[in-house]
C-alpha cells in the first residue's frame, strides 16, 4: 500500500483535475466561493447584493468551511480565509485587519479602565482563542487578567451574537464587527 500510494495519489489528482476542467468548461456554471464561516456570513453576505447588481446573470455558490480548500483538488474559483502571515504565492491580501475589545454600549458604560475587564466575561471564538492574550500582552502588559476565562464559541457569529446581547466582551475583528461599530450596536471601550 505504501508503495502504491504515490501513484494512486497522482492518479486521483489527475482525475480531480480532469473533473475540474470539465466543470470549468460549463458555460454557465456558478462562481464557486469557499470561505471561513464568519467571513461568509459577516463579510461576504452583506456584499452579495452589490455583486449581484453589478453582475445580474452571475450564479454564485458559497461553501462555508474551516480550512481553505486544496486548489489542486477542490473546484473553487475564490477562497476567502484569514492568514496571520503574508499570502503565499497565488494568494491576494484583500485588506489588513485589527483586533480590539468590543461590547454592547450598556456594558461599555461599566468600563472606565482596562482593569475593569477583570470583572467582565470575556467571549472567545474557539479558533481565535489566543486573541485575548495577544491583545492584553500588547495593550495591558503585566496585567492580572486571565485571558482564557469565559466561554468559547465554535462559530465567530455565535460569539458576536452573545456580545451584541450584552453577555460579555468579544475580541472583535474589525473586518467583521465594523458595521456593528458604525451603527452603534457595539462600541470599542
Amino acid at each position: 500500500a505504501r508503495e502504491a500510494l504515490p501513484r494512486l495519489t497522482r492518479g486521483f489528482d489527475m482525475l480531480g483535475q480532469a473533473v475540474q476542467a470539465l466543470r470549468e468548461a460549463q458555460p454557465h456554471r456558478p462562481l464557486a466561493i469557499a470561505a471561513l464561516p464568519c467571513i461568509a456570513q459577516l463579510w461576504l453576505s452583506p456584499r452579495l447584493p452589490a455583486l449581484q447588481a453589478a453582475f445580474p446573470d452571475l450564479q454564485i455558490s458559497i461553501s462555508a468551511m474551516e480550512e481553505p480548500p486544496d486548489p489542486q483538488r477542490d473546484p473553487y474559483d475564490l477562497s476567502l480565509f484569514y492568514r496571520e502571515t503574508a499570502p503565499a504565492s497565488g494568494g491576494l491580501q484583500l485588506a489588513d485587519d485589527a483586533i480590539l475589545p468590543v461590547c454592547a454600549p450598556a456594558l461599555a458604560a461599566k468600563l472606565a479602565t482596562s482593569a475593569d475587564l477583570v470583572a467582565q466575561t470575556l467571549l472567545h471564538d474557539a479558533v481565535w482563542r489566543s486573541d485575548w492574550a495577544r491583545w492584553l500582552s500588547f495593550a495591558v502588559p503585566g496585567t492580572k487578567i486571565d485571558p482564557s476565562r469565559g466561554p468559547a464559541f465554535s462559530l465567530y457569529s455565535l460569539a458576536l451574537d452573545a456580545c451584541l446581547s450584552g453577555s460579555g466582551i468579544l475580541m472583535g475583528r474589525m473586518s467583521l464587527v465594523g458595521p456593528h461599530l458604525a451603527s452603534g450596536r457595539l462600541v470599542a471601550p
